[in-house]
């Protein structure tokens, strides 16, 4: 009858729309989780300019909003504090000091900023590596 068919074209219309509307929102993650690997990699990809750390440090930053990602890498000496028998010490001038190297990449997705944020712990270069 005509009415079947009409609640039958309802719910495959209702059936439809539904099926549309997840295909879109995956292609949306699929769109974000690009983006998020490719920060990664950018990243890694910074952190693995340094073998070892300048005893002036390290402070660049760059991207470009063609790109719409903008990076910073920023070295700050590690300070390891020791808690001895009650005695908290403080590992300083060490023959080998060492910096925390932290690469941050940022973008600007949907009207949201989203970060990826990677540490690693480099040795600082000895007095040789200047020459």
């Amino acid at each position: 009858s005509l009415l079947e068919l009409l609640v039958a074209l309802t719910i495959l219309a209702f059936s439809l729309a539904t099926l549309y509307r997840a295909g879109a929102q995956s292609v949306a993650n699929v769109g974000q989780l690009e983006k998020r690997a490719y920060a990664l990699s950018m990243a890694e990809s910074l952190l693995g300019r340094y073998e070892s750390i300048p005893p002036s440090g390290v402070s660049e930053h760059g991207g470009g909003e063609a790109e719409a990602f903008s990076w910073r890498l920023r070295s700050e000496p590690y300070v390891v504090r020791f808690n001895v028998e009650g005695f908290e010490l403080e590992q300083g001038s060490e023959p080998w000091p060492f910096h925390e190297l932290r690469a941050r990449v940022t973008w600007m997705d949907r009207g949201r900023e989203h970060v990826v944020d990677l540490v690693t712990l480099l040795p600082e270069q000895g007095p040789e590596a200047g020459q």
